[in-house]
């Protein structure tokens, strides 16, 4: 509760859980390549003012009291990941495949136009 808030307002009340920003903060889990969204999470904690001198809940000092927590969000299967692992990492490997089996036959063009070109040269003796 009061995820990165001062330490004044999460001290003042007893009994909250510590902190963890994996269970309190809002985020998304987006791949990189394609965009899509893999993990999203939404959470929302709503608190009131109360004051010290409020006879129903007695507290140190005044302090924001959390009343609700909400949480929204998803996370992809397991199977779902294999299934997206397969279908777009497997070609983002194989096109990386084809750019370096192109240069490699790209450079070994040059090498033997450059050869050519030094055999035809000394051959004709120009």
């Amino acid at each position: 509760m009061f995820f990165q808030a001062d330490d004044d307002l999460f001290d003042a009340i007893d009994g909250l859980d510590a902190r963890k920003a994996d269970r309190y903060q809002t985020y998304l889990d987006i791949e990189p390549i394609t965009g899509k969204v893999l993990s999203a999470y939404k959470r929302l904690q709503i608190s009131a003012w109360l004051r010290q001198d409020y006879s129903t809940v007695p507290t140190k000092a005044d302090v924001f009291l959390p009343l609700i927590w909400v949480e929204e969000g998803f996370t992809i299967s397991d199977e779902l990941a294999d299934e997206f692992k397969s279908k777009v990492t497997k070609k983002v490997n194989l096109g990386s495949s084809l750019i370096i089996t192109a240069l490699i036959i790209g450079l070994l063009l040059v090498v033997a136009g450059l050869g050519l070109f030094f055999y035809h040269k000394f051959r004709t003796g120009n």
